[in-house]
């Protein structure tokens, strides 16, 4: 199963091609308007185990389409390279779901798919461990710090089913920046739009091939009167 990280060329996402990092930004600069707009009902915020909402506004997200279906099944979604590729103009690093996981997992809160439904912008923290659960505190478990866990995952690994398409895999951290990957044993392809400009495609295929991953290099190529995409090994330009 593999990740795919759709963008369009700018400073940002040809810096961490070079850097091989990819970037977590707060959820008010991701795309969907509707982040962070709920609202968080507590039974009791004197609980001992209520977690810090003030948590909550260092929160970030890596936000990456998945395979839920056939494997290489996104890598010619005419909807995610039209919608966050640029139309074809930028480009899509696709990785190994398993290890970008494992690499990533000390680093994140949590990792998981996104669940699509009609929801509330009231969350309630029913679900959560308090007190009068009468639960034995043991050494190595915190039950706020679980609790903040379970607080991510109902606000952020949920949204509004209208965005389904996307097919989302989200990697959820504390503190926007970048986290490095291991692009020789995590990436697997870097496919790159066939309406990329000529100078902004020389300037990726020169990054990609500085990190000695030139057979890592595709193109998503379109031919006239078919309506889908085709990763191929070269460059076609042809007229539609």
């Amino acid at each position: 199963m593999y990740l795919y990280k759709f963008q369009r060329v700018d400073k940002y996402s040809v810096a961490n091609l070079l850097n091989t990092c990819l970037y977590f930004a707060k959820p008010a600069n991701l795309n969907d308007p509707t982040e962070s707009l709920f609202e968080l009902e507590l039974p009791n915020r004197e609980d001992k185990y209520c977690p810090d909402l003030e948590h909550f506004k260092n929160i970030a997200a890596l936000s990456m389409a998945v395979d839920m279906g056939r494997p290489y099944e996104l890598s010619d979604s005419l909807f995610h390279w039209s919608y966050y590729a640029d139309g074809l103009r930028g480009f899509c690093m696709f990785f190994d779901k398993q290890r970008l996981v494992e690499e990533f997992n000390d680093e994140t809160l949590v990792h998981d798919y996104i669940g699509y439904q009609p929801i509330s912008n009231i969350l309630i923290g029913d679900n959560l461990i308090t007190e009068e659960s009468g639960l034995e505190e043991v050494p190595g478990k915190n039950f706020k710090h679980d609790n903040f866990g379970r607080l991510v995952t109902s606000a952020y690994m949920n949204k509004p089913d209208s965005y389904a398409n996307e097919k989302e895999y989200r990697f959820i951290k504390t503190g926007d920046g970048e986290l490095k990957y291991n692009h020789l044993n995590t990436l697997r392809e870097v496919i790159i739009g066939s309406k990329m400009s000529d100078h902004d495609r020389k300037l990726l295929e020169s990054i990609i091939k500085l990190t000695g991953q030139d057979s890592k290099i595709k193109y998503a190529n379109i031919r006239k009167n078919r309506y889908r995409i085709f990763i191929e090994n070269d460059l076609v330009l042809e007229s539609i």
